[in-house]
């Protein structure tokens, strides 16, 4: 599905979501969707609010706030509490499943898709509990914080 295709989907879906709630269907809502469309990975609500700003919509954080909750509800965004700060959100919508490779030095998050182990988990029954999401994270040392370090190492052992 193309981008523009995938956005008509998500406005639809959202219109929907908050009409069958008995929510208003405001502009700055629908704002909040179009800039997070702008994002092609993971985003802080830090970088939401000034992508808004530069585009010239002045939301309130106490209207991100709700709305980013809203987009979760609606199924279009997922919010992550990776271990290396604050909480970071990416859109869903149009989105493969995928893992995630979060280096533990620099912060760097980049997505991985393992098709194998992707049908090990659905394959897998937890008893009485349905899973809605599995979330895969692995921390580590991305490729340039390694070549840092390893050079690191290499000034302070010809000393």
């Amino acid at each position: 599905m193309s981008q523009e295709k995938t956005k008509d989907a998500a406005v639809a879906t959202f219109t929907r979501y908050l009409k069958e709630n008995g929510m208003r269907k405001t502009p700055e809502r629908f704002a909040i969707l179009d800039i997070i469309f702008t994002f092609t990975g993971h985003f802080s609500l830090q970088a939401l609010h000034e992508a808004l700003e530069d585009a010239g919509y002045h939301v309130s954080r106490s209207t991100l706030f709700s709305t980013i909750g809203l987009l979760g509800a609606a199924g279009l965004v997922r919010r992550h509490a990776f271990a290396t700060g604050a909480p970071r959100y990416e859109r869903i919508a149009g989105i493969t499943h995928h893992h995630h490779l979060i280096c533990t030095n620099c912060g760097k998050i980049r997505e991985a898709k393992d098709l194998k182990l992707d049908e090990i988990l659905r394959g897998k029954r937890y008893g009485k509990f349905l899973p809605a999401q599995i979330d895969i994270n692995i921390y580590g040392l991305c490729a340039v914080c390694q070549r840092r370090s390893k050079k690191a190492s290499i000034r302070i052992s010809k000393r």
